[in-house]
């Protein structure tokens, strides 16, 4: 299947790992804020909303960094894109999982 420049553009913005390096959520973040890339922004964090409804399939240890990750770099993006449902709904499953420790 071939999708048009547009998609292989905004796959290739979203990509972490290029060149056997990872790179961090939070500059992934800042760089797309830093180019005004909402679209992108918005298909980070409702993916990040996605993977999060999960997180209970991961080992406590990754659950734990996502959980932390959620709440510095992802409720303050659903926030700053002024999406306060998302920032509320992202919270209530970290606060959740901390919770239950599941």
């Amino acid at each position: 299947m071939k999708f048009n420049d547009n998609i292989a553009e905004q796959v290739l913005a979203l990509t972490r790992n290029r060149g056997g390096k990872k790179t961090s959520s939070m500059k992934m973040i800042k760089t797309l804020v830093n180019q005004d890339k909402v679209e992108l922004l918005l298909i980070k964090l409702l993916d990040r909303l996605d993977n999060i409804k999960t997180i209970f399939i991961k080992p406590a240890k990754r659950r734990q960094e996502i959980i932390l990750e959620t709440q510095q770099e992802f409720i303050p993006l659903a926030e700053y894109l002024k999406l306060p449902k998302i920032a509320i709904e992202l919270n209530k499953y970290c606060e959740l999982y901390v919770k239950t420790k599941v």
